[in-house]
């Protein structure tokens, strides 16, 4: 069941080897021969492995070799971080020696041809079978019948009011003929369902003149939607019209009526299509007509126009109880088993209120009062039932499937954390920018940009959940059953190893590991070239610098290594020897006093994670020669950071300075860092940030967040010069009493959040012109005087809101 992903490996490939093309302009030399045949063969394998990589979720015949594709492929990739390095660090002679060497030209041959012949046999077998493919992949999922039995549908009444209740509402706007309601939820939850419910109410067929049901193939083109209406609309079969034709048929059948039209399953976010379909449906319709659309994509639902969605939520654990007792039993039998009855519950509620999976479990256990068999579904995960008898595997592999094959690799990825994990979007876009799972062919996208649009749209597909917004980050959890699903699908990349098993062979790229307190075994046999090392620490371990020596010399092409939560006293000078490293996370470590020079060897490295080392003393003499550090967290027990350390690292986005007791202020020189974004500086009570931020107007700050600094009692006068600024929070910070003058400057700035801070907001209510081209303003309440009546400053700062409003 576990896939690969060699297109994404070869894009990704293709992108970091441009560099060399910059190289031979700058450097005026030519590529040698066997590097350009490399990028030849690299291009074909986009163009030949397109179909079939993205249909690959329901392609098991060619698993194996597209397996074999990625290994080759993940070599390759192992050979351009080592020509990278060679470009950073070597002169323009040494690397055209290194590229022509006769070692690196033979090696680059040598797995040319085995990329070409693997490539070939994929395309071959593909060829020859797509046909079947296709029929195996369409099979019986797609459901075009509208009946469907209420009493075999429990939870869903309310739900099914609200909706007519919204259907039977005028339209909002009265220029708008049609107007759009989504049903909008992931796979399984009973989307469809809930929508043949709504189809075949009587107020449904006494409220329209005209019913249709339309199931939306994902690639479909305006013509094959319109014969689909069509056919809805009149019970006539599909027949071959030129457009204008069945243009004209079309609009005839919807002539004068208030139709009612279901778009089941809608996938396609071609804006374009869209808007064709909808302008034909409201030539000749009737004003009141209405479109109910099911999508498991909240971003379709936006595209399509809707005026009102409805988010489907799963059932009660009481729900769930209900339908799987009807599909678990005949009528009555069930409560007669006190033992199964329990059983049952359990497992229903293993569900997680997901109707499809609860249907699933109850059919397969129907008749069946082997109490060892309900104990095995209760105690299992249920994606380990034989894929034949589990119908829940099609309903969330389909929402899987229909992902970008970048979205899927991205969301594999995260089958390395347990379940109900709370992700921390800054930490996972890092995480993905780390094995170049992000692409962008837009040279002005920043990477942090292009993992925030990942993110987004994979929420927007119901793959994420709970999601919270904390300002300069969001969390978000991933649902139980997603949570298998890429398990299943990543198992032979990423898997996650408990070392008090004692495994003594391991096959994966990506490796989470539990149980390695108080280990002293050998390192397990990695049968590939490791590249994520991420030790999950259950509760604070103190781990040995030799522990940590074993697994940083063994594994020479690790991209990341997180060592979170570990206590441990020092890091080994090995690490130093980890060329290919992007990700090195030693946060909440409370032992850690020093970094070792070695760490400024790790010219790759990307993010560096020193959150919470409480007692983190001294940053090493070379930290400028991080030139690839894009975010850097930091704890310091230090008064002051040294000069020529933070302020150096040209390549910064990100920089947070957190819970730092001591820190009375920044380098001066930040100005320096004409790369960084985002800024963040929380839990710093001494600091006095005086002159802390750029003097011209050339910053590219566009994010800013000052917490719990207690000390602090103005804020730098050059901050109104960080003309790219957009978004300004200031909490927890008592002693500041006004802002800096010329806010006006900051013509960028879309949100001010001012709270726990009284006397600033008050100030600003006081100065309200110094801020009020500001879109959105956040601030603490007004404080009321003695006498119980709000200060009449507010009244003239409420006055002054009002008209900029009405001015907009």
């Amino acid at each position: 069941m576990a896939e690969s992903f060699p297109l994404s490996i070869a894009t990704n490939i293709l992108t970091r080897m441009v560099f060399l093309n910059f190289q031979k302009a700058s450097l005026s030399w030519d590529l040698p021969e066997e590097t350009k045949k490399l990028q030849n063969t690299l291009s074909k394998i986009k163009a030949d492995l397109f179909n079939v990589q993205e249909q690959q979720a329901q392609i098991i015949e060619l698993r194996s070799e597209l397996a074999t594709l990625s290994d080759l492929l993940y070599d390759v990739e192992d050979m351009v971080d080592e020509l990278e390095s060679e470009v950073a660090n070597s002169s323009r002679n040494t690397v055209y020696k290194f590229l022509s060497s006769i070692k690196f030209s033979k090696k680059i041959k040598e797995i040319r041809k085995r990329l070409e012949e693997t490539t070939a046999v994929i395309k071959s077998k593909y060829d020859q079978n797509k046909g079947e493919f296709r029929r195996v992949y369409s099979g019986d999922l797609v459901m075009n019948y509208t009946f469907v039995n209420p009493s075999e549908v429990f939870g869903r009444d309310v739900a099914k009011e609200n909706i007519i209740d919204i259907l039977m509402k005028p339209n909002e706007e009265d220029h708008k003929k049609v107007s759009i309601i989504s049903i909008v939820g992931m796979g399984g939850t009973g989307k469809t369902t809930l929508a043949k419910l709504v189809y075949n109410e009587k107020m449904i067929d006494e409220h329209f003149d005209l019913k249709m049901w339309v199931h939306v193939p994902e690639d479909f083109d305006i013509i094959t939607l319109m014969k689909e209406t069509y056919s809805s609309a009149t019970g006539e079969s599909q027949v071959e019209f030129a457009v204008d034709k069945l243009e004209d048929l079309l609009l005839r059948a919807l002539v004068g009526k208030k139709f009612f039209l279901v778009l089941d399953d809608v996938w396609n976010e071609n804006y374009g299509k869209w808007e064709i379909f909808k302008h034909i449906l409201t030539l000749e319709a009737r004003n009141g007509s209405k479109m109910l659309v099911t999508t498991r994509s909240n971003r379709v639902a936006k595209m399509m126009g809707t005026v009102s969605s409805y988010v489907l939520e799963g059932l009660s654990e009481e729900e769930s109880m209900k339908l799987f007792a009807k599909w678990a039993s005949q009528e009555g039998e069930f409560e007669r088993h006190e033992d199964l009855c329990n059983f049952g519950r359990e497992i229903a509620r293993k569900c997680s209120g997901i109707p499809l999976a609860v249907t699933t479990l109850g059919t397969l256990l129907y008749g069946n009062k082997d109490t060892l068999d309900w104990l095995a579904i209760r105690d299992s995960d249920m994606w380990e039932l034989k894929q034949e008898e589990d119908g829940i595997i099609p309903a969330l592999k389909l929402s899987y499937a229909h992902l970008p094959s970048h979205l899927r690799r991205c969301l594999a990825y995260c089958s390395l954390f347990p379940k109900d994990y709370c992700f921390n979007s800054n930490y996972l876009i890092h995480y993905w920018m780390a094995h170049g799972f992000l692409a962008t062919n837009n040279e002005d996208e920043e990477l942090e940009d292009v993992g925030l649009r990942y993110l987004k749209e994979l929420i927007s597909k119901c793959f994420f959940q709970d999601v919270e917004d904390h300002g300069y980050f969001f969390t978000f959890k991933m649902h139980d059953l997603i949570h298998d699903l890429v398990v299943k699908m990543a198992q032979k990349d990423c898997k996650t190893v408990d070392l008090r098993i004692r495994p003594t062979q391991i096959s994966a790229r990506h490796l989470s590991i539990l149980g390695f307190e108080n280990y002293n075994g050998e390192v397990p046999f990695i049968l590939s070239k490791l590249l994520t090392i991420i030790m999950q620490s259950l509760k604070t371990e103190r781990v040995t610098e030799s522990f940590i020596n074993t697994w940083t010399t063994k594994y020479k092409y690790l991209r990341l290594l997180c060592l979170s939560g570990l206590q441990v006293k020092g890091l080994p000078n090995s690490v130093g020897a980890l060329k290919h490293l992007r990700y090195l996370d030693l946060s909440r470590n409370s032992i850690l006093k020093e970094l070792p020079n070695s760490i400024c060897k790790l010219q790759s490295l990307q993010t560096l994670r020193l959150e919470r080392c409480s007692n983190l003393q001294l940053l090493p003499n070379n930290l400028p020669n991080l030139i690839s550090l894009r975010y850097l967290d930091l704890t310091t027990i230090q008064k002051r950071l040294p000069r020529n350390g933070i302020e150096c690292l040209t390549s910064l986005r990100s920089l947070l300075i957190l819970n730092c007791d001591n820190l009375e202020s920044l380098p001066r020189n930040i100005a320096r860092l004409t790369k960084l974004k985002k800024m963040v500086i929380c839990s710093c009570p001494k600091l006095n940030l005086e002159r802390n931020f750029p003097e011209d107007a050339d910053s590219t700050l566009q994010y800013i967040r000052i917490e719990a600094c207690t000390n602090l009692t103005a804020l730098p006068a050059s901050l109104s010069n960080l003309t790219s600024l957009q978004e300004l929070e200031i909490l927890s910070c008592p002693g500041l009493s006004s802002l800096p003058d010329r806010m006006q400057n900051l013509t960028n700035l879309k949100k001010l959040k001012i709270q726990k801070c009284p006397e600033l907001s008050e100030s600003c209510r006081q100065n309200w012109s110094n801020i009020s081209h500001v879109p959105e303003i956040h601030l603490d309440p007004a404080v009321a005087s003695e006498s119980g009546n709000i200060k009449g400053s507010v009244v003239k700062a409420v006055s002054e809101i009002v008209s900029y409003a009405s001015s907009k």
